[in-house]
C-alpha cells in the first residue's frame, strides 16, 4: 500500500468523526477499514496499562467481549496491554476502533496489524491522525489518547499507574506520567464521563480517590452500570456540534 492510496477524512467530511468535532482543532484522519464506524450511534472507549495484571487484563477482554455484544463499538488506542485485549474481546462479538500513535504504513503498524487484517472489512476501523510513513513516538501516544476518549461517549478505565511516579534515569530521578491517567483527565475535559474499575492497584484506588470518576466493580454488574448510567442520560437529538460537549463536565 502507498501513502497516496490511504483514504482520508477531513473536517467537513460526511464520514468524518463528528464527536471529535468537540475537540480544538480536529485533526485530518487516515483510515484503514470502514470509516461509518467512526460515527457508530453507541461507542465506549476503554483504556489502560501496558503492563497490566493479569486480573486487568482479563477484565478488558471481558469487557470489551461484553460491550460489542451489546452493540456499542468498542474504542481503543491499539497499544500493548489493556487496549489490546479489549480490542480482540470486542472483536469476538462486535465492532471497533483503533486509534495508534504510528503512520498506518509504518513498520510498527505492519506489525501491530498484521494479525487484525481478517477484521478490516466489516468490523475494525484504524486510524492515524500522522502521517502515513511516521514511526511511534511518546509523544504521539499521549497526544493520540485525546482521539480515543474523543470518540467515546463513555470511557472506562481498567488498569492505571499512579498519576506520576519517579523513577531513576540516566540523569538522575525522573517524573513519568501515566498515560492512562491523563487521558481519563482529557475524557473529563471533554466532558465524557470516566468509569475505573475498583481493583485493588495502587493507580486506581488513587484515582478512585479523586472523586470525579465513577468507581464501579469489575464484572457484569459493573458493566450494566455503564449502561444504565447512559440509558437515563437525557438523549442528544444529533452528535455534537464543534464546540459541543457531548456529556457537559460535572
Amino acid at each position: 500500500m502507498h501513502s497516496e492510496s490511504l483514504p482520508q477524512l477531513v473536517p467537513g467530511d460526511s464520514l468524518y468523526p463528528q464527536r471529535l468535532l468537540s475537540l480544538k482543532a480536529p485533526p485530518k484522519l487516515y483510515y484503514i477499514g470502514d470509516a461509518q464506524l467512526a460515527n457508530s450511534q453507541r461507542t465506549i472507549a476503554i483504556i489502560g496499562s501496558r503492563h497490566a495484571t493479569e486480573d486487568a487484563l482479563s477484565w478488558a477482554r471481558k469487557a470489551g467481549r461484553h460491550f460489542a455484544s451489546k452493540g456499542y463499538v468498542v474504542v481503543s488506542g491499539l497499544a500493548k496491554g489493556v487496549d489490546l485485549l479489549a480490542t480482540q474481546g470486542a472483536l469476538e462479538t462486535g465492532k471497533a476502533v483503533a486509534v495508534v500513535p504510528f503512520g498506518l504504513i509504518s513498520k510498527e503498524a505492519r506489525a501491530r496489524l498484521r494479525d487484525l487484517s481478517p477484521y478490516l472489512e466489516e468490523q475494525l476501523l484504524v486510524l492515524s491522525a500522522l502521517e502515513p510513513y511516521a514511526p511511534w513516538r511518546a509523544q504521539y501516544a499521549m497526544w493520540r489518547n485525546r482521539l480515543v476518549v474523543g470518540l467515546a461517549d463513555v470511557v472506562l478505565v481498567v488498569q492505571t499507574g499512579l498519576k506520576e511516579t519517579l523513577k531513576e534515569g540516566k540523569k538522575g530521578p525522573k517524573r513519568t506520567k501515566s498515560g492512562t491517567w491523563a487521558a481519563a483527565e482529557e475524557a473529563r475535559r471533554l466532558g465524557r464521563p470516566v468509569f475505573v474499575l475498583n481493583l485493588p492497584t495502587e493507580g486506581n484506588q488513587a484515582l478512585i480517590r479523586e472523586g470525579w470518576v465513577r468507581s464501579i466493580p469489575p464484572g457484569e454488574e459493573g458493566f450494566y452500570r455503564i449502561e444504565d448510567f447512559l440509558a437515563n442520560l437525557p438523549q442528544k437529538a444529533a452528535l455534537p456540534r464543534q464546540g459541543e460537549l457531548l456529556f457537559p463536565a460535572e
